[in-house]
């Protein structure tokens, strides 16, 4: 059984609403004690996508951090003429690192502040 607030995640594509399986919402309501739903799918930029009434069956719980993942890792890369810069931002130790590779004496591998 979910509570009011609990992210969860679809288990099955709601096509009209463009939504897929594996998408996340958050319960807003419930009804008569569990069998029905109110979850609420929001877009990036914080606009609802689609406010709607699911069943049980059609919400599974959402991946916990401290659950499944031990480490999470999300690199990304700049190039320009003069060099390159590439980072990597590990989500369980709240850090970003980045990786400065230049034509410059400035080569190295640096940490920066904890976001």
């Amino acid at each position: 059984m979910f509570e009011e607030l609990d992210v969860i995640e679809l288990t099955h594509d709601i096509k009209e609403h463009k939504l897929k399986k594996g998408d996340t919402g958050t319960i807003v309501l419930i009804y008569k004690k569990g069998k029905a739903y109110e979850v609420e799918f929001v877009a990036s930029n914080g606009r609802t996508i689609a406010l709607l009434t699911l069943m049980p069956e059609d919400l599974g719980p959402a991946l916990k951090m401290d659950d499944s993942i031990s480490e999470l890792k999300i690199p990304f890369y700049l190039s320009a003429a003069s060099g390159t810069v590439s980072a990597e931002y590990n989500i369980n130790r709240n850090e970003l690192r980045f990786n400065i590779k230049s034509r410059a004496d400035i080569e190295g591998s640096y940490k920066a502040v904890t976001i």
